[in-house]
């Protein structure tokens, strides 16, 4: 789920206008929901919330663009981790390469030393326009 402010309302999908003179990001906020339908409150994790053992949360983004890219995960590109039920992290335009187009982004929970994928969210999809 997405939302241009940190406090909602999440959707989705997404579509926010590129700011090329790169002073001022558009930023937004993804929310990944542990075993959830709707964004709890606040995007917050419920308190007590844990991860699987041995496991760590990860934000990825395809095409993966400038974020830095993982064997166990082809295509996609991991722009922040966490080993807590919720992952806080700033997003832009910069992120994704400052380019026009879509951008899916995905929550996966994964084995910490394998890689393996243990759990992962529905997709949301943010589309970058030029006007």
């Amino acid at each position: 789920l997405g939302a241009p402010e940190n406090d909602g309302p999440y959707r989705r999908a997404l579509a926010l206008k590129l700011d090329f003179n790169g002073k001022d990001p558009i930023p937004f906020y993804v929310c990944a929901a542990w075993d959830r339908q709707r964004a709890p409150a606040g995007c917050k994790a419920a308190a007590g919330a844990k991860l699987p053992a041995d496991t760590v949360m990860r934000l990825e983004q395809r095409p993966a663009g400038p974020a830095s890219t993982n064997p166990d995960s082809p295509g996609w590109g991991t722009v922040g981790t966490s080993d807590d039920a919720e992952l806080e992290i700033p997003l832009s335009n910069l992120t994704t390469g400052n380019r026009p187009g879509k951008v899916t982004y995905r929550a996966t929970v994964r084995n910490r030393e394998s890689g393996d994928v243990v759990a992962t969210s529905v997709p949301f999809v943010l589309t970058w326009t030029t006007s």
